[in-house]
C-alpha cells in the first residue's frame, strides 16, 4: 500500500459518520444520581470483595498438596492493600451518609 492510499482511506474514515460505531451505554438511575458517598461505597464493597477473594486464594496456596508447586502471586500483599483500601474507602462512605448534607 502506498502513503497515499493510507492517507486516503485514514480521512475517509473520519470524514464518516461514526455514529453507528458509537453505542451510548446506558448508566442505572442509582448509578447515575449516586452522591459521592455511595460510589465510595461501592469501590469499597469491590475493594473488600477481591480481598476476601485474595484470602481464599493463599489458604488454598498454603494448604496445596504438593510443596513443589509454588504460587508466585503475592495474595497476602493483595490482601492487606485491598484491605486497607477498602476499610478506608467504606469508613469515608459511612462518614458521608451519617453526616448531614449541606
Amino acid at each position: 500500500m502506498s502513503l497515499r492510499l493510507l492517507a486516503h482511506l485514514f480521512k475517509r474514515c473520519l470524514s464518516r459518520k461514526t455514529s453507528h460505531i458509537r453505542v451510548a451505554m446506558k448508566w442505572p438511575d442509582f448509578l447515575l444520581f449516586a452522591s459521592d458517598a455511595t460510589l465510595t461505597g461501592i469501590w469499597a464493597g469491590l475493594l473488600l470483595l477481591v480481598a476476601l477473594f485474595s484470602m481464599w486464594a493463599e489458604h488454598r496456596r498454603h494448604r496445596r498438596k504438593s510443596i513443589d508447586q509454588v504460587g508466585w502471586f503475592p495474595w497476602t500483599k493483595v490482601f492487606f492493600i485491598c484491605t486497607l483500601l477498602g476499610v478506608t474507602l467504606m469508613t469515608m462512605a459511612i462518614k458521608g451518609w451519617v453526616s448531614p448534607p449541606g
